[in-house]
């Protein structure tokens, strides 16, 4: 979802929402999510996936937070 929001004419003001659920496997799918599921070297190399186990499945926010 995106909400955008222009102000005074100009789109000088520019909002944006992520909404995840938190519920879908993100593991299962691997080969279709490797940012999620392969070593970020961009951050130190995590796995998000194996990072967020102790949180739940929450990779996905987890990852658009830290980034």
């Amino acid at each position: 979802m995106t909400g955008t929001k222009y102000s005074g004419g100009h789109g000088t003001l520019i909002g944006d929402a992520i909404i995840d659920g938190g519920n879908f496997d993100w593991e299962a799918h691997a080969s279709r999510f490797p940012l999620l599921t392969q070593p970020d070297e961009a951050y130190h190399g995590p796995i998000w996936t194996e990072a967020a186990k102790p949180l739940g499945p929450i990779a996905y926010i987890l990852r658009a937070r830290v980034k």
